[in-house]
């Protein structure tokens, strides 16, 4: 439930004032006086809904004296009646079944900012075909409601298990109705999932502003996914004390309820939309927690030891809805909620609840005589002639006869074929997920579809005869069973929960804080046409060597910001600065945490003791900000991702590439300094020097603004991130092509002459200037980076970007893509998704350690940067880049961009035997694996 200053003020306030009413009725309710409680004139519509006409005269014909006089019902109906008034906790089986059935109607509702990040979670629920309610304080507005999205099904199965949930997008441009003073929202919903599933299988909850549907008294039921968690039920959890004139209270022994719950009756009919709690006081008025401590936010809400609820009447909601004047197409949306198809009342005597839906999930089973029957809920049986096996069944048009009316289905038993083979594969040892994917063929993706089965550790067939598990199937259902890895994402969720990942990537609740990120006031980050030196090269060859150079010739101030930096060499040369009389100041802002002690950077040092070597080194002269992170309270969301140092105020140095060992090797240490062992060892970087004062104060001015903003804050390390490292299989990486094609070296280019130059930073206007950069392809358009992922959902910034180069492809633009391989299991997964977004296979090829990020366009325009395609990349870190408008430049990188596609990139990603890990202890890697730390891998998310 979200905190709403506002509302929850207002609730306290009601809650205060009719303490006395309130008193008045728990004693009422303590004697078991229900029909002395609520008006006659409610109660008796109350009774007469639940088909107790005849008797409920007799009811009100009682005498003071007999103020608990039963009235002379049949067995049955006196039962009913029991149970309706607490006397009775039993209920009839069919309570649950029609619980469950009208669970399908609630949702989880993503909040995401306007670069598609997840800000944290409310619920709502459908209220018609198109309608979906949920609370004003959770969607204030139509452009917050417009980057939001709604998810069913996001509840675990009787295994535990998360089951196949769909995400839809909210659409406000088609209906849109807030009203603070009531605390509702009303958006419409698009009526398919990202995935092509109809909004109708999950049917919706008929209205009645009727009143009647309960007393005081009561028991309600509330149909919530408490903190963003999977959906929850709360049967008879809260009872009502108390009917305003547009709130009802209940009070409740359990958890509260969750902003945008639907509050139910005993029939599961909506009786109030849940928007606000009543916490306890201490006498000085200070919020208790559920330890009895003083609350405060950093408790997290759930720690508030609440007492009460309070929902909004939805016949308050419908009838200020009726007097609203809207648009005739919207107009013709709020009619059709004010008057559901649906029978609001059960057939008398009937003893059931209406099922609140258009229609149901389809089930779907396949017969041996080659016919299917769907249930929805009538059967519709058919025969298909000719089709013998689920694989040619699930490519097959499917269409039923119901009456005179033929209907597509559309595919026919993909859906059945999957949920079977959860079930069936489900129950292999150490089996994470089962999901329809593709059949890769020596490494690479196909078009045929296969069943993916994801274990927790992939093993030989001597090491699951050895403890005595059978190997999993070939095929199922005469589709081919690929076996895989975990993803990070996976082995997160098997080890810690969903919960514990989702609090990783996306730590912020409800309307918390956003990021503190403000940008510098009155600096342009502006194209310029001017005469300059520039300097542009790679890693591994090139990247020192120039960048000791940059760095020994610094004068007076040196201005650094740096993602990881712990590289002795690099150190040593910042060190040698302090001894020139003419060095007045370093200033350094850097994230806390980094990557070091295997592998290439075996020898680095970590920040903090960089940082406190600079300090001996230069005294007063060094100054340095660490960077805080996170979407709440962080100045950037997940990463202080930029590489950049201006000198002097006149020079600038910016690249794709840590000061690290594995960025920038140092080859006069180094025993072999082939091409070939340089560029299966070390990592690909794209840098770049420009002599401008222009460009280089422009961004110096940037650093300063970060470094002014956080110079006080303490390194703190997240809990959740504090010791989290995995193992990935390092052979894995290593791809199965044959590599001893001879690799080129590539010197440095260097010119001084007019250059056009765009500088970009994240988060300012990155997005925006790249967007336009690709819309610009004419002709060709290269892209090399560490990430190329393809978007989830509410990740709109990225999705814009990647649908930008498919639009080129299917313009016929000549399109080049290579991302980095890392995991097999991960870019199996990321292929998968690309290609089903429509792009070609051979359009993609995957490189080890490629880090660069670069765009080349037409030959014309280059891009160098350090900016992921992930996410939090293009819209929320802070990165830098810059564009060159120069065929020359552009020349220069699209050789070494062609020389990498033709030799060091595949069409393969790689050998999936052995599978990531979580690192149990860092100072014995076993032989075969490589460490990464969470900083390292929530980089590539």
């Amino acid at each position: 439930m979200t905190l709403s200053t506002f509302q929850t003020h207002s609730t306290f306030k009601r809650w205060v004032e009719r303490e006395d009413i309130r008193s008045h009725n728990l004693s009422l309710i303590q004697q078991h006086r229900f029909f002395d409680i609520d008006s006659p004139q409610r109660i008796k519509k109350f009774l007469t809904r639940r088909g107790l006409t005849e008797e409920s005269e007799e009811l009100f014909s009682k005498t003071e004296e007999q103020p608990s006089r039963k009235p002379n019902l049949g067995l049955k109906q006196y039962l009913n009646l029991e149970r309706i008034l607490g006397a009775n906790d039993l209920v009839n089986i069919y309570f649950l079944q029609d619980a469950l059935f009208i669970s399908k109607t609630v949702g989880r509702i993503w909040l995401c900012d306007n670069a598609g990040v997840l800000r944290g979670y409310a619920n709502g629920f459908m209220v018609s075909p198109t309608l979906m309610l949920t609370n004003y304080h959770v969607l204030t507005d139509a452009e917050t409601a417009g980057y939001s999205k709604i998810e069913f099904n996001y509840q675990l199965d009787e295994q535990d298990r998360l089951t196949t949930s769909e995400l839809f997008q909210l659409d406000p441009a088609t209906f849109y109705y807030a009203f603070e003073e009531l605390d509702f929202a009303l958006v419409a919903v698009n009526q398919l999932s990202s995935s092509g599933v109809a909004l109708a299988q999950f049917g919706y909850n008929p209205l009645s502003k009727e009143e009647g549907k309960t007393i005081i008294s009561q028991w309600l039921n509330i149909i919530q996914h408490p903190a963003g968690m999977p959906k929850q039920v709360g049967l008879r959890g809260n009872q009502l004390i108390d009917i305003l004139d547009n709130f009802i209270h209940y009070k409740t022994d359990t958890a509260p309820g969750s902003s945008g719950s639907p509050v139910y009756n005993e029939r599961w009919e909506v009786v109030a939309l849940h928007h606000s709690g009543v916490w306890e006081e201490d006498k000085e008025g200070n919020i208790l927690a559920r330890n009895g401590d003083k609350w405060n936010r950093s408790m997290g809400e759930d720690q508030i030891k609440w007492k009460a609820n309070e929902g909004v009447r939805i016949s308050v909601i419908l009838n200020h809805l009726e007097r609203q004047d809207f648009k005739p197409e919207q107009r013709k949306l709020v009619d059709e909620m004010l008057n559901p198809i649906v029978p609001l009342v059960p057939t008398t005597g009937s003893g059931s609840t209406v099922l609140h839906t258009t229609t149901s999930t389809p089930i779907t089973r396949l017969i041996a005589s080659g016919s299917f029957t769907f249930t929805f809920p009538v059967s519709v049986s058919l025969m298909m002639n000719n089709i013998t096996d689920a694989k040619t069944i699930a490519k097959a048009p499917v269409q039923v006869s119901v009456g005179n009316a033929l209907t597509s289905t559309g595919t026919g038993a993909v859906p059945d074929v999957l949920t079977q083979a959860r079930l069936e594969l489900g129950k292999w040892k150490d089996v994470i997920a089962v999901r329809m994917g593709y059949e890769f063929t020596n490494g690479w993706i196909t078009n045929e579809r296969a069943l993916v089965v994801t274990v927790k550790k992939r093993k030989s067939i001597y090491e699951l005869q050895k403890e005595g598990s059978a190997p999993l199937p070939d095929y199922f259902m005469n589709y081919p069973v690929e076996v895989s890895g975990p993803t990070v994402e996976e082995l997160l969720a098997f080890h810690y929960g969903q919960n514990k990942l989702e609090r990783l990537l996306y730590p912020s609740p409800v309307l918390a804080t956003e990021l503190k990120y403000i940008p510098p006031p009155d600096i342009q980050l502006s194209t310029i046409t001017k005469k300059m030196n520039v300097i542009a090269h790679v890693s591994p060859e090139e990247g020192w060597k120039n960048l000791k150079q940059f760095l020994s010739n610094t004068q007076k101030t040196l201005t650094i910001a740096m993602y990881d930096f712990g590289a002795r060499h690099i150190l040593e040369t910042v060190d040698s600065l302090a001894k020139k009389s003419t060095f007045k100041e370093l200033i350094l802002t850097i994230q806390s945490g980094e990557s070091v002690g295997e592998g290439t950077k075996v020898n680095d040092m970590k920040d903090e003791d960089v940082v406190e070597d600079l300090k001996k080194k230069f005294d007063e002269r060094f100054h340095r900000a660490w960077i805080p992170i996170g979407r709440v309270n962080g100045w950037v969301a997940s990463s202080y991702h930029i590489k950049m140092a201006v000198k002097d105020n006149r020079s600038m140095w910016l690249s794709s590439g840590n000061w690290q060992s594995s960025n920038q090797p140092a080859l006069e240490k180094l025993e072999d300094i082939s091409p070939a062992y340089l560029l299966r060892t070390y990592n690909r970087e794209w840098h770049v020097i420009v002599d401008n004062e222009e460009l280089s104060q422009t961004y110096e001015k940037f650093i300063l603004h970060d470094y002014e903003n956080n110079k006080n804050y303490k390194a703190d390390p997240d809990e959740l991130m504090e010791g989290l490292n995995f193992l990935f299989p390092s052979n894995a990486l290593e791809l199965t092509t044959d590599i001893t094609s001879a690799y080129e070296s590539f010197k440095p280019f260097a010119e001084n002459r007019p250059f056009t130059i765009t500088p970009l930073l994240t988060p300012d206007n990155y997005h925006e200037q790249v967007l336009e950069l690709i819309h610009s392809a004419e002709n060709e358009l290269l892209i090399q980076n560490q990430t190329f992922n393809a978007p989830n959902q509410g990740q709109v910034k990225l999705e814009q970007l990647i649908n930008a180069v498919l639009q080129k492809q299917q313009e016929g633009v000549t399109i080049k893509i290579i991302f980095r391989i890392v995991n097999a299991a991960a870019a199996r997964k990321n292929l998968e998704r690309l290609i089903e977004m429509g792009f070609d296979k051979s359009n993609i090829r995957l490189q080890k350690n490629c880090h660069n990020k670069g765009i080349i366009v037409d030959r014309k325009k280059i891009m160098i940067g350090s900016q992921n395609w992930s996410n939090d990349g293009v819209s929320l870190n802070r990165d830098a880049s810059l564009i060159f408008n120069d065929e020359k430049l552009s020349a220069y990188f699209r050789a070494i961009f062609l020389h990498d596609w033709n030799k060091l990139a595949h069409h393969n990603i790689g050998r999936e035997s052995y599978s990531i890990e979580i690192a149990k202890d860092i100072h014995n890697i076993p032989k075969g694996m490589e460490l990464m730390t969470w900083s390292e891998v929530r980089e590539l998310m």
